[in-house]
């Protein structure tokens, strides 16, 4: 596949940072690491990037990927999961362990989409439903498009606090 992801702001900064002391045989990591695509089946294959040195525009990256065993087969079906990436996966808040306020850096905002083309014989029955979560600390939402060609997933996902109070971590686990 191909893949376009654009940095703004602190996250820019922050990544600008880590770009900056990393070898350049470590950069497909590294970018697999930002991105958060968390299976180890995601590999990025090349990667050019730009505007690392701009301050006024966003770190833009351009990357060719793959990712082996991306379609489940059963039977006559074929299942795909559009959620590249784990925003959050496995970021339980322990409320047994975990006693203090938890910290933020910055207030964020991130966004997914993602696109398959249809490949030609091939149909789509179903897709899912679209779903979401909103507080005032924190949202998410995953909606679906299909035209005859494509199917479409925008994942979006915003933190707005930069400290969470302990008595939100329930509410934040449920997202």
């Amino acid at each position: 596949g191909y893949g376009c992801s654009k940095w703004f702001g602190y996250k820019k900064h922050y990544f600008n940072y880590d770009l900056t002391s990393t070898q350049s045989s470590d950069l497909p990591q590294l970018f697999r690491d930002q991105l958060k695509f968390g299976s180890n089946k995601f590999l990025i294959d090349t990667i050019s990037y730009k505007n690392e040195h701009n301050r006024d525009e966003p770190l833009n990256a351009h990357y060719h990927f793959n990712i082996n065993s991306f379609a489940t087969e059963v039977g006559n079906d074929m299942f795909i999961n559009l959620q590249l990436n784990r925003l959050w996966y496995n970021d339980f808040l322990d409320t047994a362990m975990l006693k203090q306020s938890r910290e933020n850096d910055y207030p964020y905002q991130e966004k997914t989409i993602t696109t398959l083309l249809i490949p030609d014989g091939y149909k789509v029955e179903r897709v899912p439903q679209n779903s979401g979560w909103n507080s005032n600390n924190f949202s998410f939402s995953v909606s679906y498009s299909l035209t005859d060609t494509t199917i479409t997933a925008t994942q979006k996902f915003s933190v707005s606090y930069l400290q969470l109070p302990f008595l939100m971590f329930e509410k934040r686990n449920e997202m």
